[in-house]
Formats: C-alpha cells, structure tokens, sequence
C-alpha cells in the first residue's frame, strides 16, 4: 500500500518540473522480417523530475524522515497529486533526492520518480 506525501511539504516548483514517457515496448530481432515489436507493460512508463523547496528547520527534517524511514529509502512506493492532471497518483523515487542550500535557512531538493 502506498504512503501519503507528508503534510506541510511544500508543492512542486513549476520551473523545473518535466514528464517523460518510457518506451512500454521490447524489439526483437529475427532472423529475417522486420523487426518483432511487443508491449511489455500495458501502462505507459512515465518518469518525472521535479523539485521542492523546504526549510531546514522544520520541513527539511520532516522530508528526511519520510524518504529515510517512512519510504524505506525510498524502496517503498507514494501518493502525490499529479501536477498537471490533479488525479492521485502512485509513484516511486528512481534514485536518492539531491539537496543543495538555499542559504542558511532553505534547503532545494530534486527528486526523480515514476509513476506506477
């Protein structure tokens, strides 16, 4: 079952949030023909990058929990609103968020995950 996004997290930052879609399909080559092309997945693959800002002193904490201990390092899967549709949806980290200070009290972090 899917975790719940921590309250008091701030939204995703609009200017370097993008989607991209995965190919869901596996070619195959044969000895003659064309190529064999099947679906592997019968959802597309969506990946996404986004960032958020947090304070250090209470929202930075908050975020360093959930991806640490609630998500399992982030083994374990979430819910968040998509940005662009608003529908909840089911995701998953693609690898640890990155920090970078924002001066002495803001944090940024960049996140990559996938939809599910």
């Amino acid at each position: 079952m899917a975790e719940q996004w921590p309250n008091g997290i701030q939204t995703l930052l609009n200017d370097n949030y993008s989607e991209t879609s995965q190919p869901s399909y596996i070619k195959t080559e044969v000895d003659t023909g064309p190529v064999k092309t099947r679906l592997r997945y019968t959802k597309p693959l969506e990946e996404l990058s986004c960032e958020i800002i947090v304070s250090n002193a209470v929202q930075y904490p908050i975020f360093k929990n959930f991806y640490n201990l609630t998500l399992s390092q982030g083994t374990k899967t979430f819910n968040f609103n998509n940005p662009i549709t608003g529908v909840i949806t089911e995701y998953q980290f693609m690898e640890p968020p990155t920090y970078q200070a924002l001066g002495p009290l803001y944090q940024k972090v960049s996140m990559k995950w996938r939809a599910l």
